[in-house]
Formats: structure tokens, sequence, C-alpha cells
């Protein structure tokens, strides 16, 4: 009696791919929102700077504010706007990665492997999730540049050129390392002749128009404000877990902390694909077809050159720390690449997807409890503290915290708050720290004197982990 096939076969999982990331993104927005009220630092650094312009002085382009705050204009509510903004952006990356998949191998099915095989990197399916900002829409943009490509390559049509200029744009619009990426792509390109000839000149110098005159206006920004642009860069210098193993003038510490989050990042993917292609005989043969072949040499070029061109960098300029998240935008090459030089058959490719959807239901179940049961900022008592604030000192008064996470959650739950801004000169000033008082009394300066004496606020977290948050306080006014 002839085996049975399962009701969910690789085609069919295929096939529901999209209708999943319908649901998917959904639900996360909509535990985001039940959760807490209360912002995370990023989060609160762009409530503070709601306001329209070209940059932000936060070494972070400014396309991903651009957005959140119009979001904001239409659901007038930070934590949703914020939520539904990076949550759109999310599903954008996995419903293009799934289209540039099944063009590119002329099979939903190879769509759903390179969509799915972004849930197997941890810096997309939890980090992008959970704590990420601006990386979202540079992995965003990465997919849509893929995407792009994907369709140049089925046929050089300037539109589709435009796309890849678009997607580029927005991508460096996004975060300064996208230049990373597409410096790496580009290079890579260059060095496959068959690719080179494929490719129109008139498209390029389109896309690249496209590009140009979309980053011109914050690029001439950020070279009129190049401290604020390039502070971020301090960051490579700062001691990494690796800084004892330090040499004078060469990065070994950097590159030893590259590796092991590179190792982090990658290994989940690689090993949960050639151990269900193992399984899963007999083996298949590459993708055919010059856009899946033309295309499986170009990504393997671009990961090949970054392999070699990022260490060597971490280690000329002697940096002592890199996080692999500015590396992102190239993870999101690595599932494709996967699915066009070592594809799965069906049986394998049905045990994949179903490790991904496994990883999803596990995310969606694991994220909250770390608000439910840890120390998350979602936990802070933030509305409590505002309570207590506002019983003793009454608004209207400005807010110094050591913190501009701590300082904007008061902020939101106080009516008649604002944050402290040395040019205001405010008249009364509540100085609020949790954790460094130094730098709170820093950021309020002089020409203030003491209203009242220290207080210490201590309240017990939200929800179960029996946490409690000592918060100080001590009111000031301008000397006159």
């Amino acid at each position: 009696m002839p085996a049975r096939e399962p009701r969910l076969t690789a085609a069919r999982l295929a096939a529901l791919f999209p209708y999943a990331v319908a649901v998917y993104f959904p639900l996360q927005v909509l535990l985001r929102v039940l959760l807490s009220g209360n912002l995370e630092p990023d989060e609160a650094e762009m409530v503070q700077n709601a306001h329209w312009a070209l940059g932000y002085g936060n070494s972070q382009p400014p396309l991903y504010q651009w957005l959140v705050m119009a979001v904001h204009a239409a659901v007038p509510y930070w934590p949703l706007a914020i939520a539904l903004a990076k949550n759109t952006l999310l599903a954008a990356t996995y419903l293009l990665a799934y289209d540039a998949g099944r063009r590119a191998t002329g099979d939903r099915v190879g769509g759903a492997l390179f969509a799915g095989g972004l849930l197997l990197v941890p810096q997309i399916v939890w980090e992008s999730q959970v704590a990420l900002s601006h990386s979202v829409l540079a992995t965003a943009a990465a997919a849509a540049v893929i995407h792009a490509l994907v369709l140049v390559l089925e046929r050089p049509e300037l539109r589709r050129y435009a796309w890849l200029g678009l997607a580029a744009g927005a991508g460096l619009y996004a975060k300064y390392n996208f230049t990373i990426f597409v410096g790496l792509l580009t290079v890579a390109g260059l060095s496959l002749p068959d690719l080179r000839r494929r490719l129109d000149g008139r498209g390029l110098l389109l896309a690249l128009g496209v590009t140009a005159v979309l980053i011109l206006p914050h690029a001439l920004w950020a070279l009129n404000h190049v401290a604020e642009s390039t502070a971020r860069l301090a960051r490579l210098a700062r001691p990494g877990p690796y800084a004892g193993l330090d040499l004078p003038y060469l990065g070994i510490d950097g590159l030893l902390d590259l590796l092991v989050d590179m190792a982090s990042a990658t290994l989940p993917l690689i090993a949960v694909w050639f151990l269900v292609r193992r399984l899963s005989p007999p083996l298949a043969p590459p993708a055919e077809g010059h856009v899946a072949t033309e295309l499986r040499r170009l990504l393997a070029r671009m990961l090949l050159l970054g392999a070699v061109a990022v260490p060597v960098g971490i280690l000329a300029v002697d940096a002592h720390s890199f996080s692999v998240r500015y590396l992102t935008p190239i993870l999101v090459a690595l599932p494709l690449t996967l699915v066009l030089a070592r594809p799965q058959r069906d049986l394998g490719a049905r045990h994949f997807l179903l490790t991904g959807l496994a990883i999803a239901v596990l995310i969606t179940i694991a994220w909250p409890q770390t608000t439910l049961f840890g120390r998350h900022r979602f936990a802070v008592p933030y509305a409590e503290f505002a309570a207590d604030i506002t019983a003793l000192a009454p608004p209207p008064l400005a807010i110094a915290g050591d913190m501009d996470v701590l300082t904007e959650n008061l902020v939101q739950h106080i009516p008649g708050a604002v944050a402290f801004r040395p040019e205001d000169a405010p008249p009364r000033v509540l100085l609020a720290w949790t954790r460094d008082e130094a730098a709170a009394r820093t950021l309020l300066g002089a020409g203030y004197t003491a209203e009242g004496p220290e207080r210490v606020l201590t309240r017990r977290h939200y929800y179960f982990s029996g946490n409690t948050t000592a918060l100080h306080l001590q009111l000031f006014r301008r000397d006159p």
C-alpha cells in the first residue's frame, strides 16, 4: 500500500506562507500594545525628536523616524504607531523575500524557503522584532534590493531599475552601515563578466540617479554635521568582551567579537539547512536558469567578499568591538544563496518550513515572557511613578532624567510635563534617576536651586517577576 502523502506538503506550506505573514505580524502588534504602554530606549529617542528634519544628531539617517512620525499622524498613540511601522516593515521583508525567491527559482516553495530561512537568523527573527529600530528598515531595504535584482535579471525594464535605485536609497536612508551591503554587492557584480553583460547601462544610470536624488538632501546635512553623523563610530573603540586579547594597532579583539557574533547569527540557519537536506535524500541539484545562476553567483560572491573584507577592515582600523547588527542586510542574502546553491527536495523543504513555523510560534510565546517575568523596560511601573510625581510636584514642569528612556516615559504619563532642554530654561525641573545621579545633575547644569530634599520612590514591576525599581527625585527651581 503506497504511503499517504502528508496534508502539509512543501507546496501547500509555501502557498500558505503569505497568509501566515498577514496573520503573524498583526499579532505581534497586538501583543506589543497589550503588554505595555512604555517605550524602549530607541523609541523614546524618536519621540523626543518628533519633528521633521534632515537629521537628528543620533548618527542615524532619518527615514525610519519619518515613517514612524507619519504613522503617528494617523494613529496618535506612540507605542501603537511604532509597533505598526516596525511590523509593517518586517512583514514587507518576508513578503519581498518570498516573491524574490519564487521568481528566482520559478517555484513558490523556493520563495517560502528564502523567506522562511530568515526565521532562522536570530538577528532578524528575534533582535529585529524585539529590540531594533532603524535596522528593521535596513533589513527590509536589503530584501527589496534583492527583489529588484531578481526583477532586473528577469526583464531589464527601466521601471525595475528604478525600483532597484529606490530600494538602495531607502537602505542608505535607514542605516549608514547599509553602505557595506551596497558596496560589497557592487564589487561582486563588477567582478562577474556575464552579469555585467546582461545589465543595461541606461538602467544602471537610472538606478544610480534615483538613489542619488533620494540621499542627496541628507548627505548634505551629514557633511555639515560630521560630529553628529559619525558619533556612533566611537563604539568601535569601546572595549569589547575580548579586550584582554587586544594587540597594539591590530583589532584582534574586535575580530573575535565579530566571529563569535557571526557564528551565533548564521549557524542556526546553516546547521538546520544542511541537517534537513542530509536527512531528506536524494540531494537536489542547484537551481537552473539564467536568473537563478547569475543571482547565485552574485550573492555567493558578495558573501565571500564580506567574509574577507569585513575582518580585514576590523583588523586594519583596530576596532575593539563590532556588532553583527551592522551586517544584518548582508545576512538577508544568506537564505537565498542556500536555496539557489544547495536546494531542498520536497521532503526537506517541508521539514525546513515546519521548523521555521515552529520558531515563529516559539518567538510569539517567548518574547512576551521577557516582560512578564523579567526586568524588561515594558514592566517598569512608569504610570504609577507618574501618579506619585504629580502628587508631589504638580505640573507644569520639565523632567531631566539620567536616561532618555526614563525621561520620555515619565513625560508620556504626566500631562503637562516636558523633557528638559537647557535652552528652554524652564522655571521648574524635576531631576530623576535610577542609575546615574551624576549624569542627571550634569544634564541640569548650573542656574537651578533645589526646592526640596531628594525623595526615593520604590514600586514593584508589572506582572510576575517580583522585581522593583527605585526612582530618585529632586525638584529644582530656576534661579532668578
